[in-house]
């Protein structure tokens, strides 16, 4: 092979060598903002269904009663949703869901086999995780407000 088919054949090599830019906080606001839009619609519902008067048809996966559960759902799906969005107490809101989602995931649908519903509540509990882990990032309510303190303390 000549030097010139392989300098072409590596051409998608050079392609995906080729740095990028830091896109690490661009990363942190796609997945904050698009883990919390999506989980909102879910708390949304729940919001509607404890206005409607049917917290009674709620499961009650921890025994704390139907309502309760409905009520701790909706406010972890809903508030901390919004929360995230912001990316304002950011690690407190993953928190938050990550205990949510650990209930769904490992009391309330511990299956037996690997099915959508149990893997869609997997993959939220690793997005929480993660952001848990890293933080809102630069682009953020928390890094504007953290900021601010930290030029206050050094004046």
């Amino acid at each position: 092979m000549d030097k010139n088919a392989s300098e072409k054949s590596c051409g998608a090599c050079k392609l995906l060598s080729v740095p990028w830019p830091d896109t690490t906080q661009l990363g942190l606001l796609v997945l904050r903002v698009g883990i919390g839009v999506l989980m909102s619609v879910h708390g949304w519902e729940k919001l509607e269904m404890l206005l409607e008067g049917k917290g009674g048809a709620w499961l009650d996966p921890l025994g704390i009663g139907s309502t309760l559960s409905l009520f701790l759902a909706m406010s972890a799906e809903l508030f901390c949703s919004i929360l995230l969005i912001a990316g304002f107490l950011t690690r407190l809101a993953a928190l938050v869901l990550i205990i949510n989602f650990s209930v769904i995931v490992f009391v309330f649908d511990p299956s037996t086999s690997w099915n959508a519903s149990y893997e869609l509540g997997v993959v939220y509990l690793v997005a929480y995780v993660a952001l848990f882990l890293t933080g809102a990032g630069k682009l953020s309510v928390d890094h504007f407000i953290t900021g601010k303190l930290l030029k206050a303390r050094d004046c």
